[in-house]
């Protein structure tokens, strides 16, 4: 019978607090930009869904009376300015990927200024609509998808600002040097990509809109 003999200790790796913090707060940025697209999907579908319901059941020819129709020039020049918004802040989180903040800085001010002006030219539109909310079943989608379109644009200004006033007032919560250079902090970087990600899906909805509204 051959003598037990005694094994060595297992390593056990040290639990590091902070890497775990870090690791949470990048899958919360993760989860929650895609929530909250997959929440934008389904609220914006519920207006899709009517307004081709609506269009198709056309009850008493009431889809669309007397051709009523917002300004052409204004819907145009909000989907421009969410498509353009989206492009430049794009380019700018390209830029700092590769460590230029200052370029990302300067995109997202950009993005600020254009999208401020996607809502204001939205809110604008309301106020000068050429016909009454109830008039016919286009008037009724229109009047009720459209707040709720400013207050996806306000809140993407609004997540962009904050994004930017962080990068300004502590720019080492943005970018650490490392032994391999300089290199985004993982926590803002998935903050940015979330927005990345919301943007394109307020692009696919300005265009949504244009064409619905404008267009067809």
């Amino acid at each position: 019978m051959q003598p037990i003999l005694p094994q060595p200790e297992a390593s056990i790796a040290p639990f590091d607090d902070e890497e775990y913090e870090e690791q949470c707060l990048v899958s919360s940025f993760w989860t929650a930009s895609r929530l909250l697209v997959i929440v934008g999907i389904f609220l914006f579908g519920t207006f899709v869904f009517a307004y081709f319901y609506l269009r198709a059941l056309n009850s008493s020819h009431a889809w669309r009376v007397h051709h009523q129709h917002p300004s052409m020039i204004i819907g145009t020049m909000v989907a421009v300015c969410v498509v353009l918004a989206a492009l430049v802040h794009y380019v700018g989180a390209r830029r700092l990927q590769i460590g230029s903040l200052w370029d990302w800085q300067v995109s997202s001010l950009v993005s600020l200024i254009v999208t401020a002006i996607a809502a204001g030219l939205q809110v604008w539109e309301m106020t000068r609509l050429p016909f009454s909310p109830a008039s016919s079943g286009y008037t009724s989608v229109f009047v009720a998808w459209m707040p709720v379109y400013i207050l996806f644009i306000i809140g993407q200004w609004f997540w962009l600002e904050i994004l930017l006033a962080r990068s300004v007032r502590a720019p080492e919560a943005v970018l650490a040097e490392t032994e391999e250079g300089v290199l985004i902090v993982s926590r803002f970087g998935a903050n940015v990509e979330g927005f990345v990600l919301f943007s394109e899906f307020m692009v696919v909805s300005a265009i949504a809109i244009w064409i619905l509204f404008y267009v067809l």
